[in-house]
C-alpha cells in the first residue's frame, strides 16, 4: 500500500498538481460546462442560450486559462460575431495560436479553421477560432492571463 501511495504522489508530483489542485480543477471544469453564464464570464464573451458546450478546460496557477469547444447554429453565430472582440477580417485560415489537439480540443483537425487573438482589459488575451459546418458553427475560445 505505501508503494502505490508513493507511486501516486510521485505522478501528482511530475504532473505539477496536487491531488486536490487536480480535483478541484476537473469539478470546476464540470460546472464550466453545465453553467453557461459562468462560462461566459470565464471566457469574456456573451454566450447564447442555445451554445452547447462540447469541451471545457479551467486551468489556475501564476497564469490561469480557460478554454472551450462550443457549438452554435449558424445563424446564432452570425447573430453573436459583431460582439466579439475580433472581427472576420483579423482571422486567418488555419488554427493559429489555439494549440495542438488534446483530448475533446481538435482545432489543427478542424477542416476551415479561422483564428485570432486579441488582447483583453486587465492583461488577459482571447485567442478564438470557428468553423462553420453546414449550418453549424464550431468555436474554439480560449481566454488566459493574469
Amino acid at each position: 500500500m505505501e508503494c502505490r501511495t508513493g507511486i501516486v504522489a510521485m505522478l501528482f508530483a511530475i504532473s505539477g498538481c496536487s491531488l486536490e489542485t487536480c480535483s478541484s480543477e476537473s469539478a470546476m471544469n464540470d460546472k464550466l460546462a453545465h453553467d453557461l453564464p459562468r462560462l461566459s464570464r470565464e471566457l469574456a464573451l456573451p454566450l447564447p442560450s442555445d451554445t452547447k458546450v462540447v469541451w471545457v478546460q479551467h486551468e489556475e496557477g501564476m497564469d490561469d486559462m480557460t478554454r472551450a469547444k462550443l457549438t452554435m447554429r449558424a445563424t446564432t453565430f452570425a447573430e453573436l460575431a459583431p460582439q466579439l472582440p475580433l472581427k472576420p477580417e483579423e482571422l486567418t485560415a488555419g488554427p493559429g495560436e489555439l494549440g495542438p489537439n488534446y483530448e475533446g480540443w481538435n482545432p489543427e483537425a478542424t477542416p476551415g479553421i479561422r483564428s485570432g487573438e486579441a488582447k483583453l482589459e486587465g492583461g488577459r488575451f482571447l485567442h478564438f477560432g470557428y468553423a462553420k459546418q453546414g449550418d453549424q458553427v464550431t468555436l474554439f475560445v480560449v481566454n488566459f492571463g493574469t
